[in-house]
């Protein structure tokens, strides 16, 4: 069988169309309607379900892995996302005196590893310490991520090819800082903006977090909260400009409980339950866990449908705990969970099968341990972190079908 490489891969140099983020949220459905009904009517389509469907997937090697290396200097590499044009991005580290630290990376296959840089410093001579984070990148290369500002704060940027990284800023009445944490095919981004600023590897943004939608338009605007709530955080948006993430909700006290919410232009934020969404696919289907601060320490991978509500997908045999990252419009998710060692493996979730350990998807001889996956493609393209030969590296799974 062959590899669908040629049906994802997309010329390296395709521009931006400078229209494309001034479509209107309102405009968004209709853009995007056809789009959806083509997903389940294409050959293509058809034929890659009968493969997941009838080819015992456990007794095949299923993925070929590629290694994504590193920086210059640098020892290892995380993913966290991939667009449908097989482009990667995520955070690598710099050991170039005087810098030791990690910057985000925009992966290709024609090109490897580049690095993104930082945002400008107003001090010069402090950028050569700053670090940054890439966390999405959308099909037309854009990618959005967390960068440090000064040496105390971080702010969210959006870099481009022509443009290079450019800061976001921070939300309206949120003086401190941003972390972007999702793009869309409109140029939306999602993250938060922050009143207390942590300098860590997600953007600092576990202290006092308001979640935000930006627009190339109108800039960034709060998203609110849920009734009681103070905070709230966004992880994912789809192509239709649905966002999800966390908000808190009224709890006991000084015991903050957030729930997993869902925001639409029409009706605002919703709260769909106690637990926590972190991605969407265009059919509006969310991934999470239903972990709870406080109450419950072993969390399960989770997906919600407006139909059918919270299902729990369990975890891998002899695990405890399980957590899905990204899910993409075939509702197949991609995640990690624990084992019966009880270390932490990357997973893949099939609906009408179940949870698989993406190790036992591989070459046996790769001398790759695949601990997390955190996002997947059309194409069933995987990316995510693990060690190979002791070594952590970012990983690029293909599909030998």
């Amino acid at each position: 069988m062959s590899s669908p490489r040629p049906f994802v891969r997309a010329p390296e140099q395709a521009s931006v169309h400078p229209r494309i983020l001034a479509i209107s949220p309102s405009k968004a459905d209709r853009l995007f309607a056809p789009r959806r009904r083509v997903l389940m009517q294409s050959r293509r389509t058809f034929a890659l379900w009968l493969f997941l469907l009838f080819v015992p997937i456990a007794s095949a090697q299923v993925y070929k892995i590629t290694d994504l290396g590193t920086l210059p200097t640098g020892t290892f590499s995380s993913a966290n996302g991939i667009n449908n044009r097989g482009q990667v991005v995520g955070m690598a580290n710099i050991q170039s005196p005087p810098f030791y630290g990690e910057r985000a990376f925009l992966w290709t296959q024609n090109g490897g590893m580049q690095d993104l840089g930082t945002l400008p410093s107003e001090i010069p001579s402090d950028q050569q310490y700053f670090l940054s984070w890439a966390n999405g990148v959308n099909d037309w290369g854009l990618v959005v991520g967390t960068s440090w500002h000064d040496l105390a704060t971080n702010h969210a940027f959006i870099w481009s090819r022509p443009g290079g990284m450019v800061d976001l800023g921070t939300p309206p009445g949120v003086l401190e800082g941003s972390a972007g944490k999702s793009i869309n095919l409109l140029g939306q981004v999602v993250g938060a903006g922050f009143d207390l600023v942590v300098g860590s590897g997600d953007g600092g943004i576990e202290d006092d977090p308001h979640a935000f939608l930006w627009t190339s338009a109108g800039g960034m605007q709060l998203l609110g909260n849920l009734p009681g709530g103070q905070y709230s955080l966004a992880y994912g948006i789809n192509n239709l400009g649905q966002v999800v993430g966390v908000a808190e909700t009224t709890g006991a006290c000084c015991i903050p409980i957030f729930d997993a919410f869902l925001w639409t232009s029409r009706d605002g934020m919703v709260d769909i339950g106690a637990w926590t969404a972190v991605a969407i696919n265009d059919l509006g289907q969310v991934v999470g866990s239903n972990y709870q601060p406080y109450f419950q320490p072993e969390d399960h991978a989770v997906l919600w449908t407006r139909n059918q509500g919270l299902r729990d997908l369990g975890t891998l045999p002899g695990g405890n705990q399980s957590s899905a990252a990204a899910i993409n419009d075939f509702g197949w998710v991609v995640g990690w969970s624990t084992t019966a060692s009880s270390t932490s493996h990357a997973m893949l979730w099939l609906p009408h099968s179940r949870m698989w350990d993406l190790n036992h998807l591989i070459p046996a001889n790769s001398g790759w341990v695949l601990n997390s996956a955190t996002g997947i493609n059309f194409w069933g393209q995987i990316v995510g972190s693990g060690t190979r030969n002791g070594k952590p590296h970012g990983f690029l799974l293909t599909p030998r079908f």
